[in-house]
């Protein structure tokens, strides 16, 4: 038996040794053909790579970028201490609408990747409310960002046991969006 790559399932160390050295050939059947993809296509052409694990590494990023651009959603720059209001889809028998969920971002997880996740706390009727939303999920509408905050850690959860003047985060006044957001 073959995986995705072409090398041998066996679990003898001798044969997992040999199947580094051998060609990838890619298979098509019941697994997925990498060759529609121009990741490989583009890694395969460039010659031979240095590092088997550098080049899955890159042809994993590669793969990535296409399916986010595939997406097409435009994510912006916010991050743990910003206020967001996320617009997500909510589906009730056969009408679908979009709901307002407006909270303190206190946590980014996995960055701007494919799998990407944040989470957003808000205070709903004197209790505290923790949603995750995968960051680029179908049901999301938009993001937006209300006000920018400045803090000092990447992930708030302190802001769980404060309450009222405690919980307060100062806003940024002097925010300048990346260069790599400006440009696009």
């Amino acid at each position: 038996s073959q995986h995705l790559f072409g090398m041998a399932a066996t679990s003898s160390p001798r044969t997992r040794q040999n199947a580094k050295h051998r060609p990838l050939i890619p298979l098509v059947g019941n697994t997925i053909d990498p060759m529609k993809t121009k990741a490989l296509a583009a890694l395969t052409s460039a010659g031979k790579p240095r590092d088997y694990k550098e080049w899955i590494m890159n042809l994993i990023a590669q793969i990535e970028a296409e399916q986010i651009a595939a997406l097409g959603k435009d994510i912006p720059d916010f991050k743990a201490g910003d206020t967001v209001r996320v617009g997500f889809r909510v589906t009730e028998g056969t009408r679908t609408r979009v709901q307002n969920y407006e909270g303190v971002c206190i946590a980014r997880k996995n960055g701007k990747g494919i799998a990407g996740s944040f989470t957003v706390r808000k205070i709903s009727f004197g209790e505290g409310v923790e949603r995750v939303f995968p960051l680029y999920s179908t049901n999301i509408d938009s993001i937006t960002v209300v006000r920018r905050g400045r803090v000092r850690r990447a992930k708030l959860y302190y802001l769980r046991e404060r309450r009222g003047k405690s919980a307060r985060i100062v806003e940024k006044t002097n925010y300048r969006a990346p260069k790599s957001a400006a440009q696009a």
